[in-house]
């Protein structure tokens, strides 16, 4: 508890800067430095200043779920398609602006499989739709899933043809470089990150063929294909479930398990040049999970290898919806996971596996902040109370003698108005960490 609230105070430092807005009239006078004079307006004091925060500059996304996005036919295929793709265009109206409301990212499931018609339900037509409509909306698309090393992501003609035995190495390597160019030339402009060698523990199907330094080869490749695109492996894994040695590893390919095998691979394929430029951890939490102590253990281990950390499918299950205490458990959970997260220096971007309930990748684990009906669960309740409540800068200030007000602010985009005797001027800004200094004039 005690270092729980340590991460709280620390939010103060690591996701906040420092406003400073200066008022002036549009009465000007001269001031001289040197041999320059500059025309600066004349300070005034008592003025009203009104400081509102528009977005994070921390991401908070979420999956959603295709077929409810603008142009897009998804055939409702089955009982999971049916729940989204057959949902009332109420429902989808709903459903994107909550989004717009709770979330400035997301992320893209647009496999190798997928994008060649492997999933009956699925256009590409879709897939494109749903990503302009986020770059509409200024929305970046992170984490498509370019290299997810399994034949049941990759195409089954490919499968069929070239996964058979080693002799097709030469062949199925040229075919892994084709799709990453491929995918990189068709989204460029609509993806902002790409997923490489996703879950590879325990999928060794590609690498079976192609040796464990194609892996190294898969991210030159992406980053060669569109180096616009930023490059990040990701893995199943949940921060805080073991912990990781971090001295004195064997340059070897991963011989561990769990954590130690990630943090293993990430240093074995850096070590051969991969450029690696983001960590990704799923976090598919559920009850009895990692509490807050163990994650920041986890991100601090991780975090030494000096890169900007992610969660890219944060979700808590629980084994009954209906039971008030699970409930509670995951709403506390979630409240403590993202203080941890969010707190920490490393991490930049947490990601959901989704937020309504009827279009849930764990349908019967009741993960969605929302319920069929639009109404909140507990724990997408403690989201909104953080990340649009507590960590949502807004103020309301008044300009000294100097004509000067100040306030910190958490990182991210605001807008700032100064009014006086019915007459205001506002102004946009974009908040870092060394700070921002704005004049507004009044007229």
């Amino acid at each position: 508890i005690l270092h729980l609230q340590h991460q709280r105070d620390n939010l103060l430092l690591r996701k906040q800067g420092e406003i400073t807005l200066i008022v002036g009239r549009g009465v000007l006078h001269a001031q001289s430095y040197g041999r320059a004079k500059q025309m600066i307006p004349a300070r005034v004091n008592c003025y009203e200043v009104r400081v509102d925060m528009t977005r994070h500059a921390f991401l908070w996304g979420a999956g959603a779920p295709t077929g409810m996005l603008p142009g897009q036919n998804v055939k409702p295929w089955n009982a999971d398609f049916q729940r989204t793709a057959g949902a009332s265009d109420a429902d989808k109206k709903r459903l994107q602006e909550t989004f717009l409301k709770l979330f400035n990212a997301t992320t893209s499931g647009s496999t190798w499989v997928v994008w060649n018609g492997g999933d009956p339900r699925i256009s590409r037509d879709d897939i494109l739709a749903g990503l302009r409509w986020f770059k509409a909306n200024q929305i970046p698309v992170l984490n498509s899933q370019v290299v997810y090393p399994s034949p049941e992501f990759t195409p089954a003609d490919v499968v069929k043809r070239l996964m058979g035995d080693r002799s097709h190495a030469p062949e199925f390597g040229k075919a892994v470089k084709e799709w990453i160019a491929e995918h990189h030339r068709v989204f460029d402009g609509l993806v902002s990150t790409v997923e490489i060698a996703n879950e590879i523990e325990g999928r060794p199907q590609y690498t079976d063929i192609l040796g464990h330094d194609s892996v190294v080869d898969w991210f030159k490749w992406s980053k060669a294909s569109n180096p616009r695109m930023g490059t990040e492996i990701n893995g199943p894994y949940d921060l805080g479930q073991q912990s990781v040695q971090t001295a004195n590893r064997p340059d070897a390919w991963p011989t561990a398990d769990g954590l130690q095998y990630y943090y293993d691979l990430i240093q074995w394929l850096r070590k051969r040049g991969a450029p690696i430029e983001r960590i990704g951890f799923q976090n598919h939490a559920g009850i009895g999970a990692p509490g807050p102590e163990a994650v920041i253990r986890s991100l601090d281990q991780f975090a030494g290898l000096g890169l900007p950390l992610e969660v890219t499918e944060f979700e808590v299950t629980l084994q009954n919806g209906q039971d008030r205490a699970q409930r509670q458990y995951q709403a506390e959970y979630v409240r403590d996971f993202l203080i941890a997260v969010f707190s920490h220096p490393a991490v930049d971007t947490l990601v959901l596996q989704d937020f309504w309930q009827p279009g849930a990748w764990q349908y019967e684990g009741a993960s969605a902040f929302y319920n069929a009906d639009w109404s909140v669960n507990p724990h997408g309740q403690a989201y909104i109370d953080l990340v649009l409540n507590r960590w949502w800068t807004r103020a309301s200030l008044k300009t000294n003698s100097q004509g000067s007000a100040r306030t910190r602010g958490f990182l991210g985009s605001y807008q700032v108005t100064a009014t006086h005797a019915g007459k205001s001027v506002t102004k946009t800004l974009s908040l870092g960490r060394p700070g921002i200094a704005v004049t507004l004039t009044l007229p």
